[in-house]
């Protein structure tokens, strides 16, 4: 018997794929945990008033916007901040300036958690959807993977009687 016939049953298989697919839903949730907290905290957000925007290389094909700006924590202190809009880079330095005059056009805010004397400023606030969606795709692929084990235990039970 080969160390593959002898390793590779349908037990240490099924096995092998449910952990796995475990550790991967277990993983992907601890992300989108972390990611699901820095958004639940900028809950604090003031009107961002823009002064100046610019364009700002990163690599040969890969440019991003820049936008310096103030913004009042709870209306009384005045901070001064900067935001680079890494989530949405551009090719080419043509884009980026067309899509950096759309953006001028926008009125923005900026979200800041921690104290109003040293806040943790920044301008976009987006809900982790795509690890929701990652992590809730690696749960159902574990119940998957646990529905045929079950499947394949009760026909095998069968078999045998």
């Amino acid at each position: 018997m080969s160390f593959v016939q002898k390793f590779l049953t349908p037990k240490n298989l099924f096995s092998a794929l449910i952990w796995g697919s475990l550790l991967s839903f277990l993983w992907l949730l601890s992300g989108f945990t972390v990611n699901y907290f820095v958004y639940a905290k900028q809950a604090n957000h003031s009107i961002a008033e823009v002064f100046e925007w610019g364009v700002i290389e990163m690599d040969e094909d890969k440019y991003v916007i820049c936008a310096d700006f103030k913004f009042h924590t709870d209306g009384v202190d005045e901070y001064v901040s900067q935001h680079l809009f890494e989530k949405n880079s551009y090719p080419t330095m043509e884009l980026a300036t067309e899509a950096m005059a759309m953006m001028k056009e926008q009125e923005w805010l900026c979200y800041w958690f921690g104290s109003p004397q040293d806040p943790q400023v920044s301008m976009d606030r987006n809900f982790p959807t795509k690890d929701l969606v990652y992590t809730l795709i690696a749960l159902g692929v574990y119940f998957y993977f646990l529905a045929i084990r079950r499947y394949y235990h009760r026909r095998l039970a069968a078999v045998t009687i």
